[in-house]
């Protein structure tokens, strides 16, 4: 030790004079406990952000998946009013057609579909007319006139879209579609 003076080195490498010998402890190393639970505090708190933004994706690509894959569901009216509306229009469309011949429920696995014939009087297998999305019967209204009273026709609502088909379960694959016995 150097009389008066002490030489110490910091962890930088920078060497300190403390007067008459006594020991200094540098800035550097006074703070490396200090900085030690900081270091593990902001690793925490790190910890913590990556686990949140790793949840908040999670439920980002969970919403994702639910809008383009919706789980399936039961098709329905959104109340009463909507149902007469479409009620309404519907019967409007069809009072400019022949009433039908018979109006069939028929029972399938996934509920009831709404079945409009009209008779025909020349031989031949029927027509069946099949909608297109968010359409019923009424869409085949510019051709019926001309097909009327000619082969027998079918005209179906859909299930669990437009129309007086009544869906009771979800469809869930094309092949549990069938009609009931």
């Amino acid at each position: 030790m150097e009389p008066m003076e002490s030489l110490m080195q910091s962890e930088t490498g920078n060497k300190m004079r403390t007067p008459s010998g006594s020991s200094a402890v540098s800035p550097a190393s006074s703070g490396r406990k200090h900085r030690a639970g900081h270091r593990r505090g902001s690793r925490g708190k790190t910890i913590v952000k990556v686990l949140a933004i790793a949840v908040v994706a999670g439920l980002v690509v969970d919403k994702a998946i639910s809008i383009i894959s919706p789980s399936p569901q039961v098709g329905r009216w959104k109340s009463a009013a909507a149902k007469a509306a479409y009620a309404s229009a519907y019967d409007q469309a069809m009072a400019a057609l022949p009433e039908p011949t018979r109006i069939h429920d028929v029972q399938v696995d996934l509920g009831s579909v709404r079945v409009l014939e009209w008779q025909g009087s020349e031989p031949g297998p029927p027509v069946v007319l099949l909608p297109g999305r968010s359409s019923g019967a009424p869409m085949w209204i510019e051709n019926l006139p001309d097909w009327i009273g000619q082969r027998t026709i079918y005209a179906l609502d859909p299930l669990g879209d437009a129309g007086f088909s009544a869906q009771t379960v979800p469809l869930t694959s094309f092949r549990t579609w069938r009609v009931s016995t």
